[in-house]
């Protein structure tokens, strides 16, 4: 046998791994599939040492994926060559809303909402160029109840139309995510309440892998407020662009407001500045397109001090669902833009107000008709803007923590700080 035919042979088995594969009553053949696939050792021993979790039924299933994706389909992360590819799937890939078939559609830039995350990346189930799947995954450092921790949020699960019940989402899910990644010993995802499809896909997958793995698995909800920009808002010509000194007082505001809140970690000088350069420190290549910037972010002055401050991010520009009743026929179409990075000093909601309503101009003038924002755990603010009849929107937030040997770690979400950039 030569070097080469010899390096494509499937590694045997030790005696020992023999022995304890048949312990642990694996079937025959099992412990010799995961050795063809060139499974990490390390793998390997963690299964054939698991007590309870992982379950032999997992093992195997994630035996099965893994030699799906050997025969043809392939998982692996997305590039910036994959835009066009990304936007065709997301344009064929709706969700099930009651009566309404909502489908997201990205483009032309689809990965514009993680440009807003921390260390995000993106896994795309492709077979012969096309994509048939999709997950995203951004992991964070936050607080929950106090406590520092790494947080990582899941989002943007697609599987192509006509592809669906075909195990591609469990793929993705099962996949190994980026060296680069984010591990967050809390995850934490986001579902629309009328996403039975969803809830149903979630409770099979992930709710029995908190079972079986002793993992904690929070059910709470997060709201946000859509505000009609159609009718309401006028500018204020106490508002001007943000600068980089007023950053430290914008800091300061945007802290008041919201910390205490579990999600959310206090900014800094650093923090806000990297999100407003948006990639880049000094020129930016034309190639790249424009996301959320320092021109997009404002601030509100009385008698000489900042009072108020707050950014706005045109989702529409690269985000827009497409909704279709399929009783009626009915169709309309939800472009937003979203109220990001905001704060105000105590006492001055009606200043904040005042900032909103500048915005929901400009939103208007964008050719959004709604702006979101993130309004629960500020009734008083909520209670300024009523001229504008803010439409609460509500989805399932779940939260699951972490287990392994004697660490054990609990979600304890309580009062979610909710970031657009994650919704």
């Amino acid at each position: 046998m030569d070097e080469k035919t010899t390096l494509f042979t499937s590694p045997a088995p030790t005696p020992e791994q023999v022995v304890r594969a048949e312990a642990k009553q694996w079937p025959d053949g099992l412990l010799e599939r995961m050795l063809a696939l060139r499974l990490p050792l390390w793998k390997i021993e963690e299964s054939l040492s698991a007590e309870g979790f992982p379950t032999l039924d997992m093992i195997e299933s994630q035996v099965s994926d893994r030699e799906r994706l050997a025969s043809g389909l392939f998982i692996r992360e997305a590039t910036w060559e994959d835009d066009e590819r990304l936007s065709d799937l997301f344009a064929d890939s709706s969700e099930r809303l009651g009566d309404w078939d909502v489908t997201v559609e990205r483009s032309p830039n689809p990965y514009a909402q993680q440009r807003l995350q921390e260390n995000w990346h993106v896994k795309l189930l492709e077979d012969r160029g096309v994509a048939l799947g999709v997950n995203v995954q951004a992991g964070r450092s936050s607080f929950i109840g106090g406590r520092p921790l790494s947080v990582g949020w899941m989002g943007g699960w697609r599987v192509r139309n006509g592809f669906r019940r075909l195990g591609y989402s469990s793929m993705l899910l099962n996949a190994p995510g980026s060296a680069a990644g984010h591990f967050g010993v809390v995850s934490y995802w986001y579902v629309r309440l009328e996403n039975g499809m969803a809830q149903s896909w979630i409770s099979h997958e992930v709710t029995d892998v908190a079972a079986t793995s002793g993992r904690a698995l929070d059910k709470l909800t997060a709201t946000v407020h859509h505000l009609d920009a159609t009718t309401g808002g006028r500018l204020d010509g106490r508002v001007r662009r943000v600068r980089p000194h007023d950053l430290a007082r914008c800091v300061e505001l945007i802290n008041a407001t919201h910390g205490g809140l579990d999600l959310f970690r206090p900014y800094s000088v650093e923090s806000l500045s990297g999100r407003l350069d948006d990639l880049f420190w000094g020129p930016k290549p034309p190639f790249i397109a424009r996301v959320y910037d320092w021109d997009d972010m404002a601030v509100l002055e009385e008698d000489g001090e900042i009072v108020a401050c707050g950014g706005l991010w045109d989702r529409g520009r690269d985000v827009r669902e497409r909704w279709r009743n399929r009783t009626s026929g009915e169709e309309r179409t939800v472009d937003t833009a979203c109220l990001m990075d905001f704060g105000f000093a105590p006492g001055h909601e009606g200043d904040m107000a005042a900032l909103i309503g500048h915005h929901l101009a400009a939103t208007r003038e964008l050719g959004r008709t709604t702006l979101s924002a993130p309004l629960e755990f500020l009734p008083s603010l909520e209670a300024r803007l009523q001229w504008v009849k803010p439409e609460p929107e509500t989805r399932l937030l779940e939260a699951m923590g972490f287990t392994v040997a004697d660490q054990h770690i609990e979600p304890g979400i309580a009062r979610p700080y909710t970031d657009l950039a994650y919704w």
